[in-house]
């Protein structure tokens, strides 16, 4: 498999090259006033939506015809692939239209996170799975949905958009263990010469990449059909999910990596946290070292976790705060198991080589045993009763998830009198 570096995977700039940069200086007058006029078809394009029913032809065309003068061409490829038995469509992700191009051409839902009015949700096609309740419920609840409709689910499994030219995301398990077969479909996202603008960067607002739509003449859309696929009984999910992700990056030309939305996430932070650029010209005039105060110490900063987490490896712990910086952020990482790590026993003494700041020294000398006594016990957070239903289970490990972190920050804000 082709090595891919992930900064491949996503753009930062709008526009990748200075010649398209400079066509748009000029078209700005005629495409900002364009973006207007297309606001106000855009808010009737809404009532028409929330009026007609999903399945209604009617608005299937008036809705197609209306997104056309909106700047939203739809086009598809290999129809004949298209099984309408299907309930299950997945479809890569290169920008926040994706679904909604789909259902121009195949009414469907997409399960939704965000907390919107239920016009809004419907118009936009969007639906409450109970996906912030977490997987169990989702799957459910999805199974349940697919059951007594004739309207199917669409999924990006990535998670989270790419540009779309290199590879793809890891997909989530998820939409391939609701023992239906699935209809995959691969988009393209293209846009007229000159107005080469990404449809979506690291770090853009949806209404940025809302107005891009708005403002380029047209963007188009190919949605390419691939055949219908079902699992096997020799494999297990992630296999069949594997085996989707590898088949429609053949299709797309590009590479089925590793990388998941919380590596994109993690890459952001990198990206959006790096300084400005300082020509060389400038640098001489400014001062080439930055106060010390004002860079973290890595060693210091893990001493004090390790503190109040004892049983984490202090290796781990100065990994994870090379990338987040924050004691506060690194607590909760590493409370909440989103950083794996086997414990290691509280007695056990830090490497020699470890340098501990002179107020922790103070602290592990003077008061070692009154230290393990107040700091590092922790109440008892089991649960009293085993949920009868998966909502329960559910809520119970929120809420006992809850009380452990909130129990650590407030006794690491004592300790270091904080509060």
């Amino acid at each position: 498999m082709t090595t891919l570096n992930i900064n491949e995977l996503f753009d930062v700039n709008r526009c990748q090259h200075s010649a398209d940069a400079f066509a748009l200086f000029f078209y700005f007058p005629i495409g900002f006033v364009l973006a207007v006029l297309r606001i106000f078809i855009g808010c009737h394009a809404f009532l028409i939506a929330c009026v007609l029913s999903k399945l209604s032809s009617i608005r299937f065309y008036v809705l197609r015809v209306m997104c056309m003068v909106l700047g939203v061409v739809v086009k598809e490829e290999r129809e004949t692939n298209h099984d309408r038995s299907v309930k299950v469509i997945v479809t890569n992700h290169v920008s926040m239209l994706d679904h909604l191009a789909v259902d121009l051409v195949l009414p469907c839902v997409l399960p939704g996170v965000w907390d919107l009015p239920k016009k809004l949700n419907w118009a936009l096609g969007i639906k409450d799975f109970g996906v912030k309740q977490g997987r169990d419920v989702l799957i459910q609840n999805v199974k349940r949905y697919l059951r007594d409709s004739d309207l199917p689910v669409i999924v990006h499994p990535e998670g989270a958009t790419t540009n779309g030219r290199k590879g793809l995301l890891k997909f989530s398990t998820w939409p391939f263990s609701l023992d239906h077969p699935v209809q995959p479909i691969v988009i393209q996202v293209n846009r007229p010469l000159g107005f080469k603008i990404a449809v979506s960067v690291i770090g853009s607002r949806w209404w940025s990449d809302l107005f891009c739509f708005l403002f380029v003449p047209f963007t188009l859309f190919t949605l390419r059909y691939l055949p219908v696929m079902t699992k096997h009984t020799e494999e297990d999910f992630e296999e069949f999910t594997k085996r989707v992700q590898v088949s429609m990056a053949k299709e797309l030309g590009i590479v089925a990596t590793n990388f998941t939305c919380a590596d994109k996430v993690d890459h952001a932070k990198r990206i959006l946290n790096v300084s400005p650029y300082i020509p060389p010209a400038h640098q001489t005039a400014q001062p080439r070292i930055p106060p010390t105060s004002a860079i973290p110490n890595i060693t210091d900063l893990a001493s004090q976790v390790k503190e109040v987490l004892p049983h984490v490896p202090l290796e781990v712990i100065k990994k994870d705060l090379a990338t987040t910086r924050c004691i506060d952020t690194t607590l909760t990482r590493l409370l909440e198991g989103t950083v794996i790590f086997t414990p290691e026993s509280v007695s056990s003494q830090p490497p020699k080589d470890s340098i501990s700041t002179p107020s922790t020294s103070a602290v592990c000398l003077e008061g070692k045993s009154r230290t393990s006594d107040s700091l590092f016990s922790t109440p008892s957070t089991a649960a009293q009763t085993f949920g009868t239903t998966a909502e329960e289970r559910m809520q119970s490990y929120q809420d006992r998830k809850a009380q452990l972190i909130e129990t650590a920050r407030r006794r690491y804000k004592e300790k270091h009198k904080m509060v």
